[in-house]
């Protein structure tokens, strides 16, 4: 069964969110890549990107879909939902990266 667009775009951002924080987190950049295969293969869908407005708390993520710049709103809280668990409970999330030079 094939994600929505609607879902595909909101798990784009949050995972995005997550690889801007994390820079070095591989499993993070391999997710985002799999939710951009997503996008591009089941809704034509390239060139993402998103904005932060502030004063409405909301971000806007930015695309093009089969030629036409279209864009689709989340609120801060739902798209932010992965980020502040990993803030809240950075020992639930260590990084895989941060995991194997402890060893």
């Amino acid at each position: 069964m094939k994600m929505s667009l609607q879902d595909a775009l909101s798990n784009w951002l949050s995972i995005q969110l997550v690889v801007e924080l994390r820079t070095d987190d591989e499993a993070a950049k391999e997710t985002a890549d799999w939710f951009l295969e997503v996008l591009l293969e089941d809704h034509q869908v390239t060139s993402p990107s998103y904005q932060y407005d502030k004063e409405t708390e909301r971000y806007q993520v930015l695309f093009t879909q089969e030629g036409t710049q279209k864009s689709k709103e989340y609120p801060s809280d739902y798209a932010e939902v992965i980020l502040r668990q990993i803030k809240e409970n950075p020992e639930q999330f260590k990084n895989y990266h941060e995991v194997s030079t402890e060893l």
